[in-house]
């Protein structure tokens, strides 16, 4: 180990190794960790090859294809602890992307971004010019390849010992990472943003019969990111709510409940891995493990060996790959991680939690620290009431994985404990005066949680709650008695002498509501005669109507009769019925203009609208006693021939007496003169 491999720099002053079996450098410039006994092993920075994309073991030579071109390296270089960058080689042609790397009938294909290579040794033969060829899938049976690439699915073929492109499939185009074949014959390809395509070909693989699209209509969870696998021989789907797989039957996708036990309820697969031994490796929610296969067919979940290497995989890029049966390649960033599972280092003894600090915003009151090796707190640290402010920082020697999670609580303050943090900083301010215990725990991603360390801490009491304070506070006391005692009496007196004017003034009240009361009375009183007096004129009004028509009618009836005898005096021939006839008209004149009949008549009619007429003269003063008499006409709702009659002018007068008053009352042309004055 040296600078070029990763310490922060070679002169190394001290070395020590912790009860986990890591060795620890004191080095001339800082402190380096190195986990000597760890089961991952590390190829990248240093080896400068790349991210890593796919891996495989073919022969005594391992190859490693990466986003910077496929890499080889013997074995026994490989396994020798060490080997240097030179013992991995670039095979000449093949830079640039490499995406997948498969083994099929002791032949080794490179899937490149630049087509398909064949793999012989330290070189590589390409075979096809298929754009970005993301994997190879055997056919059983047939002697030929399904490739998946960027721009669909094509045919490999065996010709002669040499493997060539025998035909693209027509018919489907979309891009094709993940493909699976099953025993019926269909092709199913993953498209992340679409879903499963399930794919029925001719007899010859040259032609697509039917391409049917499953997606969340047909039971998956989301349309996105669906990516296929083959589980113990089943082809299953990492989804983003764990996997699922195809019911032929019903034509829907099914969550297998035979997983849901190992992953949370809502946890995204994204990858899947079943090596030689069955044991199933995956990665969800940037958590990489393994399912390892047990005797009674149940796995075991393993994740805490793997931690370290949550943050370091590719996204949606995964790649597992069996070396053997105890070792493991994962592509990570900048390069490789080799996993030995055969590797016996105890992850189950628990990590140290430590209080490194805690102190008030005033320093000289001390700086305490505590952690949970020790047996017991030797001293209770007291801080002052006023203002006060602490502050407790805290740490934990957890090396296993890069995060470690802290929840707290402080007894006496916080009813419950806090969620789950990060932050290595808790701060409490304006705490009441008393003692207090701070709990601590921990927990590592593999949700462990160590026995949990507790310290205790008092807040002195104020100034004001000293024992002087308290017998002031007592005199005080007593003096409030005393005094209280006289104000209380003096209280009494005065609520008396209230209670007293208070029930002056209720019945001061009572009475005035007494004659509030009367006066509403009377008020209805008044109302309901001046109601009386109202359907009195309106009786009035139609008696007065009904003897106009009859005054009218009998003049109409007298009138014509008269007419009728000056008819008959013309024919008459005698001088006596002459006179008789003369003396009858002469006594319906008189009947028809009879003074007193009129005058008892007007005199009436004047009583009737009374009301009418004042309202007319104080709103339209302009008026005539005649326009007065046809408004109150108009308000019998009477003809204008009948108006005519009783009032003893024409037709035609009448009209223009309508026109007149119209214009003294400033009526506009649509509005009904008559309807006017009954609503008056």
């Amino acid at each position: 180990m040296n600078k070029e491999r990763g310490l922060q720099n070679n002169t190394v002053l001290g070395i020590g190794q912790d009860y986990k079996g890591n060795i620890w450098l004191c080095l001339d410039n800082g402190i380096s960790m190195i986990e000597f006994n760890s089961p991952i092993s590390y190829f990248q920075n240093y080896f400068d090859i790349g991210t890593g994309y796919a891996s495989a073991k073919f022969g005594d030579i391992i190859y490693l294809g990466t986003n910077q071109g496929l890499f080889y390296i013997k074995l026994k270089d490989f396994n020798n602890p060490s080997k240097t960058k030179s013992d991995f080689r670039l095979i000449e042609g093949t830079e640039g992307q490499v995406w997948n790397l498969s083994v099929i009938d002791n032949t080794l294909f490179c899937g490149h971004n630049n087509g398909v290579f064949q793999v012989l040794g330290d070189k590589a033969i390409k075979i096809s010019s298929i754009q970005g060829t993301w994997n190879f899938l055997k056919i059983n049976n047939t002697g030929l390849i399904l490739v998946g690439s960027y721009t669909g699915l094509s045919i490999l073929e065996n010709t002669g010992g040499l493997w060539h492109l025998r035909n693209k499939i027509k018919g489907f185009s979309e891009s094709s990472r993940f493909v699976q074949y099953d025993q019926m014959g269909n092709i199913w390809v993953s498209q992340t943003y679409k879903g499963i395509f399930r794919i029925k070909c001719d007899n010859t693989l040259k032609n697509v019969l039917e391409a049917k699209l499953f997606n969340s209509k047909n039971g998956l969870p989301s349309d996105q990111s669906n990516l296929l696998f083959k589980i113990q021989s089943e082809i299953l789907v990492a989804t983003v709510n764990g996997i699922f797989a195809f019911n032929n039957k019903t034509e829907k996708y099914e969550k297998v409940t035979r997983f849901t036990s190992y992953f949370n309820k809502e946890m995204w697969v994204d990858y899947l891995y079943q090596d030689s031994e069955q044991n199933i490796w995956f990665s969800a929610d940037k958590q990489l493990g393994v399912l390892r296969m047990q005797e009674d067919g149940s796995f075991k979940k393993i994740t805490i060996p793997l931690l370290k290497l949550a943050n370091m995989i590719l996204p949606s890029f995964e790649n597992i790959q069996e070396l053997d049966q105890n070792n493991v390649l994962i592509g990570i960033e900048g390069g490789f991680a080799n996993y030995v599972s055969n590797n016996k280092k105890d992850y189950s003894k628990p990590f140290t939690i430590f209080i490194s600090d805690i102190r008030s915003r005033d320093t000289a009151e001390g700086i305490f620290r505590f952690n949970s090796k020790n047996e017991k707190q030797t001293q209770l640290p007291a801080f002052r009431y006023k203002n006060n402010t602490i502050s407790i920082t805290f740490a934990a020697n957890n090396f296993e994985s890069d995060e470690t999670e802290f929840q707290y609580k402080l007894s006496g303050f916080d009813e419950e404990w806090s969620e789950w943090t990060t932050q290595k900083l808790k701060e409490y301010t304006n705490l009441p005066a008393g003692k207090y215990t701070f709990f601590l725990r921990a927990r590592s991603n593999d949700q462990t949680t160590p026995a949990e360390i507790s310290y205790k801490f008092v807040v002195l009491a104020p100034w004001y709650l000293s024992t002087i304070a308290l017998i002031l506070y007592l005199c005080i006391f007593f003096l409030i008695l005393y005094f209280g005692k006289r104000y209380l009496s003096y209280r009494i007196e005065k609520s008396r002498l209230a209670e007293k004017l208070k029930q002056k003034e209720k019945y001061l009240n009572l009475e005035q509501k007494l004659k509030e009361e009367a006066l509403i009375t009377e008020k209805e009183i008044e109302h309901l005669r001046n109601e009386a007096l109202r359907l009195e004129m309106i009786h009035k009004e139609k008696e007065l109507a009904n003897s106009t028509m009859l005054l009218i009618k009998k003049n109409d009836i007298l009138k014509k009769l008269q007419s009728d005898l000056r008819e008959i005096h013309s024919l008459l021939g005698n001088n006596l019925e002459k006179d008789k006839i003369n003396s009858l008209i002469k006594r319906l004149n008189k009947e028809i203009d009879n003074e007193k009949q009129w005058k008892v008549f007007d005199l009436h009619f004047e009583q009737v609208f009374e009301e009418l007429f004042k309202k007319l003269k104080e709103s339209y003063p302009d008026l005539t006693p005649r326009e007065l008499s046809l408004c109150a006409y108009l308000r019998m709702n009477i003809s204008s021939k009948e108006i005519a009659t009783l009032m003893n002018i024409s037709v035609r007068g009448v009209e223009i007496g309508r026109y007149r008053i119209r214009k003294k009352l400033k009526l506009d042309h649509d509005d009904n003169l008559t309807e006017f004055m009954i609503n008056l």
